[in-house]
């Protein structure tokens, strides 16, 4: 009893000479910051053929326009997909087409449908990366107000073959763009 005694003394004296010891620390903080942008906005306008004959190639008579605002200098990315279906795909620039098919009546019929060989332009500015599907959403200037903008004009060739059913066709380009 007495030794155990003793061992409990010899512990306590022992852990209260160590107590005393603080190992040495470091401190140090973790800075956290968020900035908000402007939300991308899309707007549209048609891609209108006019009127086409048989047997015709025709470009648009008016083209198309895709217009992406949002924070500028900000890298963005435009998906394109030929229809519903269809999967997105980044648009690489005006060397990338896309076969999108116009329909009149059921659609069903090869003289009811004109695929569209459409390409998309907009006129380069430095930091686009056409070759990634990268695009620098532009400086506002006294013109175009605040926002950044990106224009992208829409045009192409359809044929009409020589059996082609008179009729209104129809057809979409599907659009996305995404903060890179």
């Amino acid at each position: 009893m007495k030794k155990l005694l003793l061992l409990a003394g010899i512990m306590l004296v022992s852990a209260s000479a160590f107590a005393g010891i603080e190992r040495e620390s470091n401190e140090a903080t973790v800075d956290i910051k968020a900035q908000v942008i402007q939300p991308l906005k899309i707007t549209t306008e048609p891609l209108d053929y006019g009127k086409i004959l048989p047997g015709e190639k025709k470009y648009g008579d008016e083209p198309g326009v895709i217009t992406i605002t949002g924070e500028a200098g900000e890298n963005i990315k435009l998906y394109v997909k030929k229809s519903e279906t269809e999967a997105y795909s980044a648009n690489k620039g005006p060397r990338e087409f896309y076969n999108v098919n116009l329909t009149t009546g059921t659609g069903e019929k090869e003289n009811e449908r004109l695929q569209a060989a459409l390409t998309l332009f907009t006129p380069g500015i430095a930091g686009d990366k056409p070759e990634e599907g990268v695009w620098v959403l532009e400086y506002p200037t006294e013109e175009t107000g605040v926002e950044g903008k990106k224009v992208f004009t829409v045009n192409g060739y359809v044929t009409a073959k020589d059996n082609q059913k008179p009729g209104m066709y129809n057809g979409k380009l599907y659009v996305k763009a995404m903060y890179q």
